[in-house]
């Protein structure tokens, strides 16, 4: 396939793609490109992500939608992107997609045995983990507000044998002022403090994501550190004008067929354009709000 499928990628042949329904954020209730907007804002903070593009899938020439398709988090795709090898990959639930489990396994207990704000520990920490990759990851999640992660909808991978893992964005649907219809009164929101919901404790307990980053936390030179790239990226591809530029150029690449699906359907295109707005409200606002941890 080439690469005129998913133009922003970086590699021009795929040998699997993933085509996404965005089933929480898609018609009739949704956006559609939530997903894919936090992954190129991602992808804008110098992280691997999952490029995509968008098409109506037909079966037996009926019309099923307009879908995301995305590069699939594989072997194939990291030794596109970071050349060739062999690979960890850890998703959600802790599913091992390739390797072993090993380092991910002493990663957990290194982390959760480990005092960080020892400068030798943290060092340690740093030759296990791509630090720059771990704090874009996290900052992104955290300032575009993706609350079903980091006990869901993660991906981490490295190199074998000795790589460092780095995260990846996937399934940000409930990101970007996503108000799920399920969830009532949930603490959603921009003026929300995205640090205490990571904080929260409950499900998101035995995340080993979450637990990295307030290990990390513990250690001066890291706050520092931390504190530095929010600033960096808040003025850069986190700033309300770039999430703006995604957001439009999703929303224009997908307004036509939507229009078709919501007429089939006979749905009223203006709750999509709603749920655009609720995007863009969501963009104007939240950079400026996001915290910083002390």
């Amino acid at each position: 396939m080439g690469g005129w499928i998913i133009p922003e990628a970086k590699v021009k042949n795929f040998d699997q793609l993933v085509l996404r329904a965005s089933s929480n954020d898609r018609a009739f209730h949704g956006s559609s490109i939530r997903d894919q907007v936090i992954r190129d804002c991602h992808a804008d903070m110098g992280a691997l992500a999952s490029r995509g593009s968008w098409c109506v899938l037909q079966v037996n020439s009926d019309n099923r939608g307009v879908y995301n398709i995305t590069e699939r988090m594989n072997e194939d795709f990291l030794a596109s992107h970071l050349g060739p090898g062999e690979f960890d990959i850890i998703k959600t639930g802790e599913t091992i997609l390739s390797g072993s489990r090993e380092a991910w396994d002493e990663l957990r207990h290194f982390v959760t045995k480990t005092d960080f704000s020892n400068d030798d520990n943290y060092e340690a920490l740093s030759q296990r983990i791509d630090i720059e990759n771990l704090t874009s990851y996290v900052i992104v999640n955290l300032c575009l507000q993706n609350f079903d992660w980091p006990h869901n909808n993660w991906y981490a991978a490295r190199r074998v044998p000795d790589g460092k893992w780095i995260f990846l964005c996937w399934d940000s649907e409930w990101g970007l002022g996503y108000q799920h219809p399920g969830l009532g009164d949930a603490p959603y929101g921009i003026d929300v403090d995205p640090y205490a919901f990571m904080d929260s404790g409950g499900a998101y307990s035995n995340s080993l994501i979450r637990n990295l980053f307030l290990a990390l936390i513990n250690h001066s030179q890291y706050r520092e550190y931390y504190q530095q790239e929010v600033r960096k990226h808040l003025s850069g591809p986190l700033s309300t004008k770039n999430i703006m530029r995604h957001i439009h150029r999703h929303r224009d690449a997908i307004a036509h067929d939507l229009e078709i699906e919501y007429v089939e359907h006979g749905q009223n295109l203006e709750r999509w354009h709603d749920q655009i707005k609720e995007v863009e409200y969501f963009a104007r606002h939240s950079p400026s709000n996001f915290q910083k941890p002390v």
